[in-house]
């Protein structure tokens, strides 16, 4: 079927025209203005139009109001789930933290170590300190005397 370009011109016809063009009628040339295309459209489509606009724009907004609410959501979930995996790993840490506490005050009171420390022999406070870095599995154990002096360095 073939139609006379100047009689009847499609839809997208309009969208392929310069602003300049869309603005000033006298330029429009062989176009012609949407709402020229609109009334010429059959009965049936010209009143569904007017529908799907509203139900397309309607189904816009629901999409991008869910879009937003979820990722809110999400957003706050997530904070939860980040907060409350650090109060246990706090918790881990300070109980971490008490443990080696202790094993420090038990290996400092020993009379043992006590006396190694006033002889300054650093080969036997070596002994015992590296069995006791393996049993706990340290990385560092550094003693230091009361002034802040640094009188042994176990590193791996």
């Amino acid at each position: 079927m073939l139609n006379d370009t100047n009689t009847q011109m499609p839809l997208f016809s309009f969208f392929n025209q310069s602003t300049e063009q869309q603005s000033n009628p006298q330029i429009v040339g062989r176009g012609v203005r949407l709402q020229a295309s609109y009334s010429k459209l059959p009965l049936s489509q010209r009143i569904i139009m007017p529908f799907m606009l509203v139900f397309f724009s309607i189904m816009v907004v629901a999409v991008i109001s869910f879009a937003f609410w979820f990722t809110s959501r999400m957003e706050h979930q997530i904070k939860n789930s980040v907060a409350s995996g650090a109060a246990v790993i706090l918790q881990e840490l300070q109980t971490e933290k008490q443990d080696l506490g202790s094993w420090v005050q038990l290996i400092a009171e020993r009379n043992d170590v006590r006396t190694i420390l006033q002889q300054k022999d650093t080969q036997a406070l070596l002994k015992i300190l590296v069995s006791h870095k393996t049993n706990l599995g340290l990385d560092l154990i550094k003693v230091v005397n009361q002034n802040g002096g640094v009188v042994l360095d176990l590193r791996d």
